[in-house]
């Protein structure tokens, strides 16, 4: 009895063992996509801030647009899904429509600005802009 007793017990540290292994393999596995993403993230924060910089060279001084071409620069898109949508999706999607229209309404409250429409570019501005 003393021997099976021992073997359970060798048997359990042996599988405490393994587990142990197989989670600090898991941990360094993870911790490199960590660090891979990481690294993503700081490419796409330097080009957005290279992206923001060209955008502002390409206004120029004293741009009599640069206040729309900048909201319309900064306007949020929705992407077109390839796949089919399903019901969630598309409830989804009319939660974001409603979060939209209500940003337009708090830009609609400032009464001194000229009202311009964001998809169409207004009168005597540069369309390459």
């Amino acid at each position: 009895a003393v021997v099976s007793t021992q073997s359970t017990g060798q048997e359990n540290l042996t599988s405490t063992l393994n587990d142990r292994d197989e989670m600090s393999e898991k941990i360094e596995e993870l911790e490199d996509r960590l660090a891979n993403k990481k690294l993503f993230m700081a490419e796409m924060q330097e080009s957005e801030r290279m992206l923001c910089e060209s955008f502002t060279e390409s206004l120029g001084e004293n741009n009599k647009f640069a206040e729309f071409l900048t909201k319309v620069f900064k306007k949020k898109i929705k992407r077109v899904k390839k796949t089919a949508e399903t019901e969630e999706d598309s409830d989804a999607s009319d939660s974001d429509d409603d979060f939209d229209s209500s940003s337009e309404e708090e830009d609609d409250d400032d009464e001194d600005a000229v009202h311009l429409d964001l998809n169409v570019c207004p009168q005597g501005c540069s369309q390459e802009l």
